[in-house]
Formats: structure tokens, C-alpha cells, sequence
């Protein structure tokens, strides 16, 4: 069998196509960079003007009735969306573990401008407002990064992690943005300048609810995992 015709386009560097065969069986596919038949340079696709994540550029990648052969199927043919959820699975680990960091760093400086200024006298660390927000930050870190160590560690042990990692990166995620919030409420108007890196650390929790599905997915696995398994354990 092969070498197979392929057509789409994608928004990244990586060459991981998903195939459906005639026959409805989906299977992963490698297609290599030397096969690309519409691209040469990836210079001729300018990257995607996005909210934030400067640091990474996302550029679209377009391929044709680019010849796969049968050797590329990664897996087994048939399993493929099998496959690709497994890594899905995984990914929301790294990404609630990304969430916990953009936290802490957004915590950390909101702490440090509220030791530094000064408002009606005496610091801004003295005002309840200000504490609240420190405090529930600080919590919900804590309880993240304890989400996220779990479901790691399930993957680690082979032991099922699809509801705990669901769990873990809705949670992360959205205390992200909470947390980059309040650090820009801290700073105050200085929070939406980009002399300060708050407002770089809340685009970057923005992106974190959207990637490796959003939060409405996360909700969607672990609802349907709950009443497959049980609410009581995670």
C-alpha cells in the first residue's frame, strides 16, 4: 500500500499529519519536511500576528498531494485519534505545569511592587485589598501545583491519568489568569504598561486555557470520566 496522498495546512512546526483512510480508519503519519511540495521556505508564510506568546512564532504550513508511504504510519492504522488523545492526555500536564509557573511569576511580582510602593502612607502590602489577592493566589498555586504533581505522577506510575490531567490543567489554567490578574490589579495602571511583565504573564495565561483544548474540553473529559468512574476519586 502507499505512497498516499495528503492535503492541509497547519499553524506549527510539526509535521505529525492525521489520516483518514477510504475505509474511515485513522492512522498518524510522519510527513517529512523533503516531501513538501507547496512549501520550500517556511519565509514565504509570514508568522501569525497573535495576543501574546512573542517568543514562539506560528507560522502556516500548507502541503498538497504530498506522496506518504505506508512506512511513515506512526502506530497502529486504525488508532491514530486513540493516539492522539493519549498525547493530548500528557500535554495537559505540561501545560497546567506551565500555568503554575506563569503564576508564581506573576505572584512574585505583584508581591514585590507591593512591598516597594507606597499608597496613603504606608505600603501597599498593608492593605487587606491587597492581601485577599495575595492570599488567594498563593492558595490556588498551592493547590494547583499539587494537582499537577498527582497527575504526573500517575502517568509516570502507568496508571489511568486522563481525568486527573483534565483536572490539573483546567484548574492551572484558569488560576493562571486569575493569579496574572491580580498581579496587574496590584501594579495598577503600571500593570497594563509594558514597562512591567504582568501584563506579558496574562496574555500568557490567556493562551494556556485555549491549548491542548480549551477549558469547555476539560470539563467535557471530566464530566464524562466522573460518570464513567465515580466522583469520589480523581
Amino acid at each position: 500500500m502507499g505512497p498516499f496522498p495528503a492535503s492541509g495546512k497547519k499553524l506549527d512546526l510539526n509535521y505529525l499529519g492525521i489520516m483518514r483512510f477510504e475505509d474511515g480508519k485513522i492512522a498518524e503519519m510522519w510527513v517529512e519536511w523533503d516531501n513538501l511540495t507547496i512549501l520550500t521556505q517556511l519565509g514565504h508564510f509570514p508568522p501569525e500576528k497573535k495576543m501574546g506568546a512573542g517568543g514562539t512564532h506560528s507560522h502556516e504550513v500548507r502541503y498538497e498531494n504530498v506522496r506518504v508511504p505506508l512506512t511513515n504510519i506512526l502506530g497502529v492504522e486504525g488508532e491514530g485519534l486513540q493516539q492522539t488523545l493519549k498525547i493530548l492526555d500528557g500535554g495537559r500536564i505540561s501545560v497546567g505545569a506551565l500555568s503554575v509557573g506563569i503564576a508564581q511569576a506573576a505572584l512574585e511580582e505583584g508581591v514585590r511592587y507591593a512591598k516597594e510602593r507606597q499608597s496613603f502612607g504606608k505600603a501597599l502590602k498593608e492593605h487587606q485589598a491587597i492581601q485577599w489577592l495575595v492570599a488567594d493566589a498563593a492558595a490556588e498555586i498551592h493547590a494547583a501545583r499539587l494537582m499537577v504533581y498527582y497527575a504526573a505522577w500517575l502517568k509516570d506510575q502507568g496508571k489511568p491519568y486522563t481525568k486527573a490531567g483534565a483536572v490539573a490543567k483546567l484548574f492551572a489554567t484558569e488560576m493562571a489568569e486569575r493569579a496574572s490578574y491580580s498581579a496587574i490589579q496590584i501594579h495598577g495602571s503600571y500593570g497594563y504598561s509594558r514597562e512591567y511583565p504582568v501584563e506579558a504573564m496574562y496574555k500568557a495565561a490567556r493562551l494556556m486555557t485555549i491549548g491542548e483544548g480549551t477549558s469547555e474540553i476539560q470539563r467535557m473529559v471530566i464530566a464524562r470520566k466522573v460518570f464513567e468512574d465515580g466522583p469520589v476519586r480523581i
